[in-house]
């Protein structure tokens, strides 16, 4: 387990970390041929980073308790396009760096009922994975549909490398192996695993589609919220 908790925050804190090392750098090597309002983007961008980093941190810690504790969730009613902003928002400076397009569908309204800080955690993974795969100037599709049975399924969708055959067949296991993103991004391998806990965890279920070269979609299902009748 420990093996497991370490590997994991290597894999989730390097990028954060690793974007606010890059945009400390740049400041300190051009702080006096920016302009102020460059100087002031650069430091929300480092802002947004830093906050996505401890954020991060936070949830990890809470996922390793659970694991000698046992996982405890909380449901409650989620307003999905809230948490998308904040997972995007904390994302933005990787999307800005391949100038994807992100496209939101249907999330207006959308009310699923679950655990906060497992549905960040299941977001921010599967939507950091489609940067990840995602080509210059790539598209990422977000979309939430009501299903039967009182359920929600959320849509991510990318138009970028796909996933290989080797890896489909062990995609939520802790034997994936990592595979490069289109800018030479690093992983461990391990966040589709913790995603499927996660989902799991939560009443839910995921299923993906993917074709080599064309893109990859991912479906998380999730119990949709209810208010008590009168």
């Amino acid at each position: 387990m420990k093996n497991k908790f370490f590997t994991i925050i290597a894999h989730d804190l390097k990028n954060p970390l690793h974007n606010s090392l890059s945009i400390a750098d740049l400041l300190y090597e051009s702080i006096d041929s920016l302009s102020l309002q460059e100087l002031k983007d650069y430091l929300k961008l480092l802002n947004i980073s830093l906050k996505n980093a401890s954020e991060l941190l936070s949830n990890l810690l809470v996922w390793s308790s659970s694991q000698m504790k046992g996982l405890s969730v909380e449901f409650e009613p989620i307003y999905l396009k809230k948490i998308i902003d904040k997972v995007l928002q904390g994302l933005e400076l990787n999307i800005n760096e391949k100038k994807i397009t992100v496209i939101k569908e249907n999330l207006e309204n959308t009310i699923v009922y679950c655990d906060s800080n497992s549905l960040y955690f299941i977001l921010r993974n599967l939507l950091s994975n489609a940067i990840k795969f995602s080509h210059m100037n790539g598209e990422i599709i977000i979309e939430s549909i009501i299903l039967p049975n009182d359920e929600i399924q959320i849509s991510i969708r990318d138009n970028g490398i796909g996933i290989s055959d080797e890896n489909k067949e062990k995609l939520f296991t802790f034997l994936t192996k990592s595979t490069l993103g289109t800018f030479g991004e690093k992983g461990s391998g391990l966040g589709l695993a913790l995603v499927k806990e996660f989902v799991e965890k939560n009443k839910g279920r995921i299923l993906f589609e993917s074709e080599l070269g064309k893109g990859t979609t991912f479906h998380v299902i999730l119990p949709a919220f209810k208010p008590l009748k009168r």
